[in-house]
């Protein structure tokens, strides 16, 4: 972020964040939404999703 911020800068960042995180979510790698001690936006998340993905697809799965 910079000093000469935008409400339109702001808001393109604040929706492309948006767009990566809906896509994790479509993966199922975060779980869910929480505010830490200050009130800031965390999430949690599968620290495993990926590698047993994979482990699945190698075993014969399908994902």
């Amino acid at each position: 972020m910079t000093d000469n911020q935008t409400d339109d800068r702001a808001l393109a960042e604040v929706e492309a964040a948006q767009r990566v995180i809906n896509h994790y979510i479509g993966e199922n790698f975060v779980t869910d939404f929480c505010h830490d001690e200050r009130g800031l936006l965390g999430f949690c998340y599968d620290p495993h999703c990926f590698a047993d993905r994979a482990k699945r697809l190698a075993d014969g799965d399908t994902a």
